[in-house]
């Protein structure tokens, strides 16, 4: 009997739901204003300095969310290794638990015994998905799933806050030169320096009103939460599962998952 993959597509629904979830709390925690923006001028007012001050970090229940996200993207992998596992039947309990997708960061370290029941076709292409193809394997989509997974089997995934974007809502007067020294893109800590107007001469009456915004995100690599979330859900859906689709059911991919 060919394969369908519906377990693997029915855990990357439920990760877009939790995904949905998190992304509705985090917009929650983001419109209470928890961080406050504070101009001061320094050097004889010639440079105008905005600092960030935070007034509530991010709860821990979005680090939750974010695990139940993780667990079914890894759960989905999992799932088309063991679908794609033969003789099932004759396998012992304890070798029915070690059926998983192996995800490597160092192809000298990759080990595909988690695939071993798996025909060489099917642990050819799961090979070939490795992390370490990629130039930067670490920021692959599956290594993100599964070093955070691994983490969230322990604690809960630490969130932290990031500034992904600043701009300027006002202009200096005609005349009045100036230039924008720093801008912090990133993670921060409570009191960073975000921006740094300088100007050539004193200029107590200007207020550059600059904005900052900011997301929450994985305390490695700090990227903001729900992005990367997103473009793992959309990697393992359009990128890992096609590949698996000459062992399934004509179609099977493309079949709608409630009847």
């Amino acid at each position: 009997m060919l394969a369908s993959l519906k377990d693997s597509r029915l855990k990357l629904k439920r990760a877009r739901d939790d995904l949905a979830t998190l992304q509705d709390h985090v917009r929650e925690f983001l419109e209470a204003e928890p961080y406050m923006v504070v101009l001061e001028m320094e050097k004889d007012r010639t440079e105008h300095v905005y600092y960030v001050y935070v007034r509530r970090n991010p709860p821990a229940y979005l680090g939750a969310i974010i695990g139940d996200v993780l667990h079914n993207l890894r759960s989905a992998l999992d799932a088309i290794v063991w679908e794609l596992s033969e003789k099932k039947d004759t396998l012992k309990d304890r070798e029915l638990k070690s059926i998983q997708f192996p995800i490597c960061e160092d192809g000298t370290k990759y080990d595909e015994s988690p695939a071993r029941y798996a025909s060489k076709a099917v642990r050819a292409e799961i090979k070939a998905a490795q992390p370490y193809h990629s130039p930067v394997p670490s920021t692959h989509p599956l290594a993100l799933i599964n070093r955070n997974n691994l983490l969230d089997k322990h604690r809960t995934v630490p969130v932290i806050t990031t500034l992904i974007e600043g701009q300027s809502s006002s202009f200096a007067p005609p005349g009045i030169a100036y230039k924008q020294d720093t801008a912090h893109v990133g993670p921060f800590e409570d009191g960073a320096e975000i921006a740094r107007f300088v100007f050539t001469e004193p200029q107590p009456m200007v207020d550059m009103k600059f904005k900052p915004f900011f997301d929450v995100a994985f305390e490695y690599p700090g990227n903001p939460a729900v992005d990367d979330l997103r473009f793992c859900i959309d990697y393992v859906e359009r990128s890992v599962l096609p590949r698996f689709a000459p062992f399934c059911e004509p179609g099977a991919l493309r079949r709608p998952l409630f009847d």
